[in-house]
């Protein structure tokens, strides 16, 4: 990761591993290591889950309501 990257979440799946950053993105590397792919987010994510070939990812998205 860059320096001012810090991992603070990871999902795996059958061939792959996601990393979610403080930097709103997803790293996604195979299970050599060998970076595939880096996705931006448009909010911070919440939770990072992988099965399979799948990754289900939550982020937040937008300011939220007051009551």
């Amino acid at each position: 990761m860059p320096v001012n990257e810090e991992i603070f979440g990871i999902a795996i799946g059958d061939s792959w591993i996601a990393a979610a950053t403080n930097l709103n993105r997803i790293h996604l590397y195979s299970l050599s290591g060998v970076q595939h792919f880096i996705y931006d987010i448009p909010g911070q994510v919440v939770a990072l889950v992988g099965f399979n070939k799948l990754l289900f990812l939550t982020y937040h998205y937008g300011l939220g309501k007051k009551f």
